[in-house]
């Protein structure tokens, strides 16, 4: 692996020996002291609900405040019981998108769970100045042996290490200083409540409902049975006990704070079990659940009404009335 990692880094410089020849003659740009080498988002957290094992997750390879840059080198290491590699490409806004590059890499070690890649632009193309993109990093959650599990997702092999597998050069191939700054992965089998908002139809009127849980419940998955007055969605939970509190609006859904039922799984829970409370226009009410797959039905003893046969002909016949005044108005003039 070193004698590898050795070659990458000699391809690198010498691929700067030409511009090198001619900028010798151009003052050399000072290192900004900001520089930052950054693995985003730098914090990582799931739970295996919703990122189960076998997902990917992106990480972005960031330079911040470089100046004078032709070259960057990354080596990335990781837990390998907990990620596995999948994949390391250059986005289509890097920050040497447009210029003629020489990619090297990658240099991979399943085993050690590492990654080294590198770039340097070809001769007499312009550095890069600023903030931007290097690369993007993809790794694959892996199951871990037990929850919760953690590890760095960082840096390795940089200044002042010898030899060096993480390293950003200027135009003239001298080292550009850096503060590297590495994530965290976390992964656990708890679900962070989450607060999902849901659009629901119901004789053509769009009603807004919402749901706090730390079950997971599908975005607009709740359904409505307008004969039982009863709301009813689906919510997946650890297996240990889960909760939601589910937001109704009176207008479309409605009772007393003591008549309101909540099903779980067909079963009738006891009114000590939920807890009702409302405002002016809004019912709210929490339950706790035990199992991992469940259907839960909220009912009601008012659900807005659909127009009656009797309204719909008076509807009707008002409509033609008045279609008959405008006729007669018509005829005198």
């Amino acid at each position: 692996m070193n004698r590898k990692r050795r070659i990458l880094s000699t391809i690198i410089i010498v691929a700067l020996i030409s511009t090198a020849i001619l900028t010798l003659s151009t003052p050399k740009a000072k290192a900004n002291p900001e520089t930052k080498l950054q693995i985003l988002p730098a914090t990582n957290t799931f739970n295996v609900y919703t990122k189960p094992p076998g997902t990917i997750i992106t990480l972005n390879i960031t330079v911040a405040n470089v100046t004078d840059l032709f070259t960057w080198q990354v080596a990335v290491h990781w837990d390998p019981t907990l990620l596995n590699y999948s994949n390391i490409f250059l986005p289509s806004d890097h920050v040497f998108a447009g210029e003629t590059i020489y990619p090297m890499g990658p240099d991979i070690s399943y085993t050690e769970g590492t990654v080294i890649y590198a770039v340097a632009l070809g001769a007499g193309m312009e550095t890069f100045n600023g903030t931007g993109t290097l690369c993007q990093l993809n790794l694959t959650l892996l199951a871990p042996a037990s929850f919760p599990a953690s590890c760095n997702i960082e840096f390795i092999h940089y200044p002042p290490y010898t030899p060096s597998d993480t390293f950003l050069l200027d135009s003239l191939g001298i080292d550009i200083e850096f503060t590297p700054e590495s994530a965290t992965y976390n992964y656990s089998s708890e679900m962070v409540p989450e607060r999902v908002i849901h659009s629901l139809t119901y004789l053509g009127i769009t009603y807004t409902l919402e749901t706090y849980s730390n079950a997971s419940i599908a975005q607009n998955s709740i359904g409505i049975n307008g004969t039982a007055k009863m709301i009813l969605f689906n919510a997946t939970s650890s297996g240990e006990a889960a909760f939601v509190n589910v937001t109704i609006p009176k207008a479309l859904l409605n009772a007393s704070i003591a008549e309101w039922k909540v099903y779980v799984n067909g079963t009738q829970l006891l009114a000590g079990n939920i807890q009702v409370s409302e405002n002016s226009t809004h019912t709210f009410i929490y339950m706790e659940f035990p199992t991992s797959l469940t259907t839960i039905g909220v009912q009601g003893t008012w659900i807005v009404p659909e127009l009656s046969n009797a309204f719909m002909f008076l509807t009707i016949a008002a409509s033609s009335l008045v279609v008959a005044k405008l006729k007669i108005r018509a005829r005198k003039k």
